[in-house]
């Protein structure tokens, strides 16, 4: 029905991206670890997305795509989605 489906997940991107890309989800935010030049992981986290930063990635995806948050649904089962949770015009605790 033209609905935009984002997969928001604090897992590392290693395995959010292959399960989003399995379930034909159109985009996904997970926490992305920083890698140097050679492409080794440095240990240090680039994006964290728990928390707030989960809020924040999603405010940054709806500016980027015009969407308007406050038509929009979120789903979470845990505390620390909170900031997410009050992001949305619908939010869902599950």
């Amino acid at each position: 029905e033209g609905r935009l489906v984002v997969l928001v997940s604090a897992a590392p991107v290693e395995i959010v991206e292959p399960l989003a890309t399995h379930l034909g989800i159109d985009e996904f935010v997970a926490t992305t670890p920083e890698v140097d030049p050679e492409g080794r992981y440095t240990g240090e986290v680039e994006f964290s997305a728990h928390g707030e930063g989960k809020a924040e990635a999603m405010s940054r995806l709806a500016e980027d795509r015009g969407l308007d948050l406050g038509a929009s649904w979120a789903y979470s089962d845990s505390v620390s989605d909170l900031p997410m949770l009050e992001a949305v015009g619908n939010p869902v605790v599950v």
